[in-house]
């Protein structure tokens, strides 16, 4: 799902998710394309359609740079947070009908920023339409006096690579991010929106001076029309995969989508095959593997959405690490795909993990047919809450974070399920963990288990949207 540019006949741009029915992009700012320059500041900033929506900064001192980033290793525009901007050499038509700006950027702060806004007109509120950041962590869509659309607070970080999102559909004006979650407030006077807005547009500052963005743009993607649900999910796909915004810095990992992970009882790897071992991508060499050839899953090629995974009977399956590996003391992240093929009984696991003699347990598993997490800590405090509602064998991904201080967090496909105090101590890997089983190796799971990762830290949000999105697209989780 990439992006495909030809810059030697410029302004030639074909997005492999544009279809004939839908029209593409109106405007596309690649910063590793059509970049001008005097020294190191920019000078123009060329679009990649047809459409010839240039951005230029003529006065030499309001000039952004070109800088490498470290991270996506290609060059992005930096905006000083004073008095840096472009603006667009020609007018934009955003002041009647649908729309959808997208932005690839990463702020230094969580100061306020603008990211794209109108110039030159006068009205009673001096700015008519503004797509900017506010302290509290929000992204925000002003558009005339009309809506002032403002999203959770968390919704962006500092220093991360990130997605901002806005959108016009009818009288509906939206904020978005990485994680395709709509913030909506419905426009009571869509009529003041032709007569209040100018369509002279910048990027990186306000007309007043005093809001300007401080950080690095990759991307500015806008369409002249509201993207449907489904097409909007790719764009913000392709946007995470060049902000490379999903996390590889696992502290353990499977992904038993990839033969060559799987060792299997036998020769080669095949539709059906025992699993002996399974390889851990993290670079620790923490492999998982069977005790004996009566306890080992095997492997569906095309188990989940076309992808491969494991396959546990609810017997007696189950992986384990039983060779020392260094348990996380403090923050992390666990993530896993997993489909129950049958209403489990009794308290079944899908992952456990335990420290002996003293039986410290972090364990994601069934009780009473729902998933829940366990939390069990030396001083015999133990913690249970609940995953799933309802009991389900649809394909699910859930995401629990730990600060290491007194918080556990948990998501189901994306959506925030809890956030709970606990004492200190608790830590989702230990010395010994194990796959299709719990802790005391009396409850099995019935059902497929895909990647596997854990983290030792906690992703941001910005990480764990992006994760959510991909994770959900890759396994047609909905």
């Amino acid at each position: 799902m990439t992006a495909t540019y030809k810059n030697s006949q410029k302004k030639n741009y074909q997005h492999s998710k544009t279809t004939k029915e839908n029209s593409g992009p109106l405007v596309v700012l690649d910063s590793t394309l059509g970049v001008s320059k005097s020294g190191s500041d920019v000078t123009d900033w060329e679009d990649q359609t047809v459409n010839g929506y240039d951005c230029e900064q003529t006065t030499s001192s309001d000039r952004p740079s070109e800088v490498l980033d470290a991270t996506l290793g290609v060059n992005v525009i930096s905006f000083n947070g004073s008095n840096e901007m472009l603006n667009f050499v020609k007018a934009m038509p955003l002041n009647k009908g649908d729309f959808t700006v997208l932005f690839l950027h990463k702020p230094n702060n969580l100061d306020r920023g603008v990211l794209m806004g109108d110039f030159g007109k006068t009205n009673p509120y001096n700015i008519n339409f503004e797509l900017y950041t506010i302290p509290s962590g929000s992204l925000r869509h002003y558009f005339a006096n009309n809506p002032n659309v403002v999203s959770p607070t968390g919704e962006f970080v500092a220093n991360q690579w990130q997605i901002y999102g806005a959108m016009r559909e009818g009288d509906n004006f939206s904020v978005f991010n990485q994680s395709n979650t709509l913030t909506t407030v419905n426009d009571p006077t869509p009529a003041n929106i032709a007569d209040n807005v100018n369509q002279s547009f910048g990027l990186g500052r306000d007309s007043r001076d005093a809001q300007a963005f401080d950080g690095y743009m990759h991307q500015v993607w806008i369409f002249k029309r509201a993207l449907p649900d489904v097409e909007r999910k790719d764009r913000i796909i392709e946007m995470i995969e060049l902000g490379k915004i999903v996390p590889t810095d696992y502290f353990f990992a499977i992904e038993p989508s990839l033969p060559e992970t799987i060792i299997p009882n036998g020769d080669d790897v095949y539709d059906g095959v025992a699993i002996s071992e399974v390889n851990d991508l993290s670079g620790n060499d923490y492999n998982i593997d069977s005790q004996s050839a009566t306890v080992e899953p095997t492997w569906d090629e095309d188990a989940l959405n076309g992808k491969g995974a494991m396959l546990f009977d609810g017997t007696n399956d189950f992986l384990e690490r039983v060779s020392s590996s260094p348990s996380i003391q403090g923050a992390s992240t666990f993530v896993i795909v997993y489909k129950s093929t049958d209403v489990q009984s009794g308290t079944s696991g899908i992952f456990s993990s335990r420290r002996s003699p003293i039986n410290d347990t972090f364990e994601i598993g069934y009780t009473s047919n729902k998933l829940d997490l366990k939390l069990r800590s030396s001083t015999g405090a133990n913690l249970i809450y609940p995953i799933e509602s309802v009991a389900s064998t649809d394909t699910h991904v859930v995401l629990v974070t730990m600060d290491g201080v007194d918080n556990v967090t948990i998501y189901l496909d994306g959506v925030f399920i809890s956030s709970n105090t606990v004492a200190t101590g608790f830590n989702p890997l230990y010395s010994s963990f194990m796959v299709g089983t719990n802790r005391f190796t009396t409850g099995y799971f019935e059902g497929y288990v895909a990647p596997i990762q854990i983290f030792d830290r906690v992703l941001n949000v910005a990480e764990i949207g992006a994760l959510h999105t991909t994770l959900m697209n890759e396994y047609n989780i909905n």
